[in-house]
């Protein structure tokens, strides 16, 4: 992508960072967190075989680790697939929505008060991925997030050029 001022441009998230980065994730928190509880479990076991004449099973967290699995993918891909983004020269819209929800959100970029790009980093080194987030006059969060794009910079920059071409005067001070 060029960093040319962005005109009806429809994007999506790079599924890369998007998907298999959150799940990846989730995987491997998952993961972590049941090995700990299975651990847990085994000295707990000790001490109630010893003193109750009972143990509890390893499934007990197996079960429930596996559904929060395949619940996480669900969730997920719902998200990705849903997620949208239509850059225009005057506007921003964003198509979003979750297992059992739909949104869309619409951006002037008359009302747009600051754009920032953020680099995750475990994201950025692994999927070259990036998220631009615009905010506007009266919220009181991000209004948009532009989330798992790839080539974020150049993303940023051809927002930035369409708001120059709205009318913004923009002072970029030393950036850290």
């Amino acid at each position: 992508m060029s960093t040319e001022s962005l005109a009806a441009k429809e994007l999506r998230p790079d599924k890369t960072g998007y998907f298999k980065y959150r799940l990846g994730v989730y995987i491997l928190s998952t993961i972590f967190v049941c090995v700990c509880l299975i651990i847990g479990l085994g000295f707990a076991n000790d001490f109630l075989a010893k003193k109750a004449g009972f143990s509890i099973s390893v499934w007990f967290i197996l079960v429930p680790a596996v559904l929060f699995a395949i619940y996480s993918f669900l969730v997920i891909q719902a998200k990705y697939s849903k997620t949208k983004y239509t850059l225009y020269k005057d506007r921003i819209n964003f198509h979003g929505g979750s297992l059992f929800s739909d949104f869309e959100n619409e951006l002037n970029y008359k009302n747009v008060t600051r754009v920032s790009l953020i680099l995750p980093y475990m994201e950025n080194y692994f999927c070259k991925t990036g998220n631009v987030l615009i905010e506007s006059a009266g919220a009181t969060e991000t209004e948009i997030v532009l989330s798992s794009v790839s080539d974020p910079k150049a993303l940023y920059n051809g927002i930035l050029n369409n708001l120059k071409e709205n009318g913004f005067q923009l002072n970029m001070k030393k950036l850290i």
